[in-house]
């Protein structure tokens, strides 16, 4: 604030330092043009009313100064007062933008206790439900072993007992397939047996056929040479009767 009024005050004094000189190059130019006139004019004007002009001129003129420094002195004034409202209002920005980050790293800090708070019930909920499951498998998986355990047993004791049918039913059926091969091997001999009889029964009846089928040649055989014969001694009887 101190260099902001520094900075007005040079810039007034540099204002008024030109504001001087320009008044003595003014006074100057009047006074040349003023004799300029009064050569050309002299005699023509009353001097009083040559001299109530410049009174005028340099009224007016000085008025006009006035105007001008009052008017530097109210811009200096309304700067000032600027600059002040502007400090004043970026010194209240910035109190308030200091005042709403400390609130908003307040906010920010309870809410992340509250995030950890609600995290750390929810982990402990979890957790206790994870035990709860673990216990209930504990004692499933206990159960489950005891079953087993005890469905073991009960197996062996069935295996043994079904080892035991089995064998039984081997031995069974291997004494079922004896007697059969032995109950086949009598029913091949009965059979064998009754085949060779009708066999020798057919063979006797085939040799009595032949017996009978030769003894029927003989015996014709044997009627047919008598014939013959009887035939041969009546030829010769008959012959000799003849011959006679």
């Amino acid at each position: 604030m101190s260099l902001f009024l520094r900075l007005l005050s040079e810039n007034s004094q540099r204002k008024s330092a030109k504001s001087s000189n320009l008044c003595l190059y003014c006074r100057c130019l009047a006074r040349k043009f003023f004799c300029l006139w009064a050569q050309k004019t002299f005699g023509q004007v009353l001097p009083s009313k040559i001299r109530c002009y410049c009174d005028q001129k340099i009224l007016q003129k000085t008025s006009g100064e006035w105007k001008e420094e009052w008017w530097i002195a109210c811009r200096e004034k309304k700067l000032i007062f600027r600059a002040d409202c502007h400090y004043r209002f970026v010194k209240y920005n910035l109190l308030f933008s200091i005042y709403r980050i400390s609130c908003m790293a307040l906010k920010c800090c309870n809410l992340l206790c509250t995030a950890n708070k609600q995290k750390l019930l929810w982990t402990w909920q979890r957790w206790l439900i994870y035990v709860d499951v673990r216990r209930t498998k504990h004692r499933m998986q206990a159960v489950a072993l005891a079953f087993r355990e005890r469905s073991c047993l009960r197996y062996v004791v069935s295996w043994a007992a079904w080892r035991r049918r089995h064998y039984q039913n081997c031995a069974g059926r291997k004494m079922k397939v004896l007697a059969l091969q032995h109950w086949a091997q009598s029913l091949q001999f009965r059979a064998w047996l009754q085949w060779r009889a009708l066999y020798l029964y057919s063979q006797n009846e085939k040799q009595e056929e032949a017996r009978a089928a030769t003894h029927h040649r003989h015996w014709q055989l044997k009627t047919s040479v008598e014939a013959w014969l009887r035939y041969l001694n009546l030829q010769r009887v008959k012959r000799r009767q003849k011959g006679k």
